[in-house]
């Protein structure tokens, strides 16, 4: 679903029917695995928490926590929270429910940020796996 909505943001651009912001042509897809495995890059990480419009797909199949040379990064709860105080538009996909999250990533405070952020649209529809 994100693709899509990401796949038409961009064709609307490439044919001039919307004016995307200043800075980003286009808007970041990245999935909560490649998210994850991202942030022991500093800096590609800091571009993806500092981009105009992230889409992030499939959040829940990632690792809270990542150790990097003994050093624990909370990847999701950084771009969260980095997002959150900046303002930046997000967008999420996930099969878990919003309590789901909140249980995956065990913080009030993140559970509370979801709620302020985002717009639950649920689909309840059979599962093809």
């Amino acid at each position: 679903m994100m693709r899509a909505i990401k796949d038409l943001l961009v064709y609307l651009i490439d044919k001039e029917k919307i004016i995307y912001c200043e800075g980003d042509k286009y808007p970041t897809f990245i999935t909560a695995r490649e998210l994850a495995e991202l942030s022991c890059d500093r800096s590609a990480f800091r571009i993806v928490k500092n981009t105009k419009y992230l889409f992030i797909d499939d959040l829940g199949a990632e690792p809270v926590e990542i150790s990097n040379y003994g050093n624990f990064i909370y990847p999701y709860i950084d771009v969260l929270e980095y997002r959150y105080d900046r303002l930046l538009p997000t967008f999420i996909s996930s099969n878990f429910s919003a309590s789901d999250l909140g249980n995956k990533y065990e913080s009030e405070r993140v559970t509370d940020r979801m709620k302020e952020m985002f717009q639950i649209i649920s689909f309840k529809e059979e599962s093809f796996r």
